[in-house]
């Protein structure tokens, strides 16, 4: 990771986060992915927050699903 993305994950997902930031980058999620609305909030507010990595990652793919089947 060099510096630039460094500080891009850095900001999405707040310092004391680099495993949140290691796993989204593990799935393929790019740090602007974090935009992404889950239950009315972005992604980046509930890693902000302590919500667990992992029901962040599902809730990208579901929003990624639906993108993907809507008209």
């Amino acid at each position: 990771m060099d510096r630039e993305e460094f500080t891009a994950w850095s900001w999405a997902v707040g310092l004391t986060r680099p495993d949140a930031a290691v796993e989204l980058k593990d799935h393929g999620f790019a740090s602007d992915a974090l935009d992404t609305l889950i239950n009315g909030k972005p992604a980046r507010s509930l890693l902000r927050t302590g919500h667990d990595v992992q029901q962040v990652i599902a809730g990208l793919y579901r929003a990624a699903a639906r993108r993907r089947t809507s008209p």
